[in-house]
């Protein structure tokens, strides 16, 4: 039988992610408009986009996960999180894609 262990060094694989659009995401969700946040970022305006576009669909699934589990404060939570960042310029999908 083969038994192996993959070694992960914690500290350095938590360290390669980085809260590099963090704060575009959070003022994009708040209602800034694209120029505003573009001016907070040194992002690619694609990379940013497709990025937000990413969320969207990480939240769609936490959505039928909260309401598989009949957690329906937490699905409107989400749901409402989408409605902020799926807006404007993130839902023409032909600019970038």
């Amino acid at each position: 039988m083969f038994n192996s262990v993959v070694q992960i060094d914690v500290e350095s694989f938590v360290k390669s992610f980085g809260p590099d659009i963090m704060e575009v995401v959070y003022a994009w969700a708040k209602g800034s408009k694209f120029y505003e946040i573009m001016e907070i970022t040194q992002v690619f305006e694609d990379s940013l986009n497709k990025a937000i576009r990413r969320l969207e669909g990480v939240l769609q699934q936490l959505i039928l996960a909260a309401k598989s589990i009949g957690e329906i404060q937490l699905e409107a939570k989400f749901e409402e999180a989408v409605s902020k960042i799926k807006r404007d310029i993130v839902l023409d999908a032909s600019l970038y894609f």
